[in-house]
């Protein structure tokens, strides 16, 4: 787990309002606007999740996933309904988003929420409306780490998605974006191993409460957390993938899993519409930033600065 911090002042580097950092159970810091109360907060905030939050956590990474063309096809759902899943295929999302959060806490992950306190509480808990699981640098869960993954429920995932399931996850996936990414780096000469970036395991908005930018909130928090950081992720759907590029990150390469056997919204398919399904390594890291800017003085070359916007969410 990592260190509990000492209470510390902090100015946010893209928000002029006061930040506090408070210990936290998962054993770091969390972040609320400095002289707000959760019971007089009117406001959304962002914070660390605690343990009482995590019920909340993985239903809202649920309800945000249902139709994620990934998920779907790592999963092996063979077919959705108007309302969403089949409720066995509901359940094992539940299940596997759940294995996915604990496993972040136990190698030292941070998950972070935004929670409403305007909302009716659910359980005595404030209402989490969005979350995100952060893995830290040099804090990737490993195959070989058994204790952790049988303690974080890798086996009642496997049970409900099976060993295609597991393997489309846990190796297809992982092993495609692992050199894409890696391709991206040696691409732009940067040196640095990519597991020394911050990665963006999960990042979820529950549909009730899409376009209030709390995305942002989110990830704007996490760059203020590790000012000086490398940030990395995969982004399943061009409308996540443009977001993120207007918070900062770059669209690094394109990478395709599933080609051959599903389409492009994570279902079984055949021939031409098995196309598989397209996601897109993205990197964010202000070394990037400043090296562009340096090697366009050297050259004597226009500067163009490309300024981050609030973007929307539907």
């Amino acid at each position: 787990m990592a260190t509990v911090h000492a209470t510390t002042t902090e100015t946010s580097t893209t928000s002029t309002s006061k930040l506090t950092a408070h210990t936290n159970p998962q054993g770091g810091t969390s972040t609320q606007i400095e002289g707000k109360t959760n019971s007089d907060d009117a406001k959304p905030y962002v914070r660390l999740a605690e343990p009482e939050d995590f019920d909340q956590v993985v239903e809202v990474a649920h309800n945000a996933f249902v139709h994620d063309p990934m998920e779907l096809y790592v999963s092996g759902v063979k077919e959705i309904t108007e309302d969403g899943l089949f409720e066995k295929d509901s359940n094992n999302l539940r299940t596997w988003l759940s294995f996915l959060l604990k496993m972040c806490v136990a190698v030292g992950g941070r998950v972070t929420v935004v929670v409403d306190a305007s909302l009716p509480k659910i359980k005595g808990r404030e209402r989490v409306c969005a979350a995100a699981y952060w893995l830290p640098p040099n804090k990737r869960p490993s195959a070989l780490q058994i204790s952790i993954l049988l303690k974080s429920g890798i086996w009642e995932a496997y049970r409900g998605w099976g060993v295609k399931g597991i393997y489309r996850a846990c190796i297809e996936y992982l092993t495609v974006c692992d050199k894409t990414m890696k391709k991206a780096y040696r691409a732009r000469g940067l040196r640095t191993p990519v597991a020394d970036s911050w990665y963006l395991l999960h990042m979820m908005t529950d549909p009730k409460f899409q376009g209030r930018g709390y995305m942002s909130m989110v990830i704007r928090e996490a760059f203020s957390h590790a000012p000086d950081a490398m940030f990395t992720l995969e982004a399943s759907t061009p409308k996540s993938r443009d977001r993120y590029a207007h918070l900062g990150y770059e669209i690094a390469a394109p990478f395709v899993i599933g080609r051959g056997k599903v389409g492009a919204n994570g279902l079984p398919a055949k021939g031409k519409e098995a196309t598989g399904v397209e996601g897109h390594a993205m990197l964010k890291s202000m070394s990037i930033c400043f090296g562009s800017l340096r090697l366009a003085w050297m050259l004597n070359a226009p500067v163009v600065v490309v300024v981050p916007v609030e973007p929307k969410e539907s």
